[in-house]
């Protein structure tokens, strides 16, 4: 029991020592001056800067930090620019937009009673206003007294194809150039009359919903464009051959080339928004995508449009697009199987 009491004793001793140099540390405080004659190779954080003493330097920049009225002054300087880019960013949404259009067909020759669709980004509830208008006789057409960004303007016919069936954009404000509109140089929008048409077989490979891959090792991949399916060597149309380098996902650039063979046809490539009537001569066998990493105009991807001439006399056009990267490509097309060389759709 004796030694039990010593021992407690003891320890009460330690703790009262320890709890004296504990406060004598924390009421140890430093002052400015005693601060510039202390010599370290660390860095001491002030409250505006952080600032480094390199090996035995002594610091000699000490700040005492930021005054209360420094600090709310400069929040409010904050606050208020804020407000002003908030403000300049709202008031581009309001933009007072006018526009001046003309219809025309593919003969520059006017179109009256074309719908336009106006499409603008404001600030209206949805963010997007809706606007309507007809082509007059003589193919004009206009909007003002609305404001808004970025004005959409989509115009149509029945029983004419549109060059842009998207639409056009048109930016008034948050750009380095802004569409300015102009009343004596109307934008001019071309619609192209449909034909009769006639019957056609479609051409969709793959099917929806798959995948078609060629293999990089240069392995003959060969197609029946009739039916829209891949067959044994020498029973299709169109063969495909691909080579690349060993795959490397870290190469942006790479070494590839690709063969397009249409078997006793060939192509015609074009760049005709509506390619209805296959040219009667000038076809090639085959079409080569040569691409080494020195090419000036090395490209990583493929999408072109080809008239083609089939074996027998048959004629189609199509859609080609391709990636080397992982060599997937796809084809949508027409074959007109009477033989003619118009290839409108019905």
């Amino acid at each position: 029991m004796k030694r039990k009491l010593i021992y407690l004793f003891i320890f009460a001793i330690v703790l009262f020592v320890i709890w004296i140099i504990c406060s004598q540390y924390n009421r140890r405080q430093f002052t400015p001056s005693q601060i510039n004659g202390i010599q370290s190779s660390n860095s001491y954080v002030t409250n505006k800067n952080i600032v480094s003493t390199g090996s035995a330097t002594p610091i000699t920049n000490y700040s005492p930090g930021y005054t209360s009225k420094e600090f709310y002054a400069e929040a409010a300087e904050r606050e208020e620019q804020r407000k002003k880019a908030t403000e300049e960013e709202l008031n581009e949404w309001k933009t007072p937009i006018e526009f001046y259009g003309l219809v025309e067909d593919e003969s520059n020759s006017a179109i009256s009673d074309a719908t336009v669709e106006f499409s603008c980004n404001d600030t209206s509830a949805n963010g997007t206003s809706y606007y309507h208008a007809q082509s007059d006789d003589n193919g004009t057409f206009s909007i003002k007294g609305i404001t808004g960004k970025l004005l959409q303007v989509t115009v149509s016919k029945d029983g004419y194809y549109a060059y842009d069936p998207n639409g056009k954009f048109f930016y008034y404000a948050g750009q380095n150039q802004n569409f300015v509109p102009d009343a004596g140089n109307p934008v001019i929008f071309h619609l192209k009359k449909k034909g009769e048409g006639t019957d056609l077989i479609k051409v969709d490979f793959p099917p929806f919903a798959h995948i078609a891959q060629l293999k990089s090792s240069g392995a003959p991949f060969e197609l029946d464009l009739y039916q829209g399916k891949e067959v044994s060597d020498g029973s299709g149309q169109l063969k495909l051959e691909f080579w690349r380098d060993p795959f490397d996902k870290k190469a942006k650039i790479y070494n590839w080339s690709l063969r397009l063979t249409i078997l006793g046809g060939g192509f015609a490539a074009t760049d005709e928004e509506f390619p209805f009537t296959a040219p009667d001569n000038g076809y090639q066998s085959q079409i080569i995508f040569d691409m080494p990493t020195n090419n000036p105009n090395w490209q990583g991807g493929v999408n072109t449009n080809y008239y083609f001439q089939l074996p027998g006399g048959k004629y189609g056009r199509m859609n080609f697009q391709f990636l080397p990267w992982n060599g997937v490509f796809t084809i949508h097309g027409f074959i007109n199987p009477l033989g003619s060389r118009y290839l409108e759709p019905r």
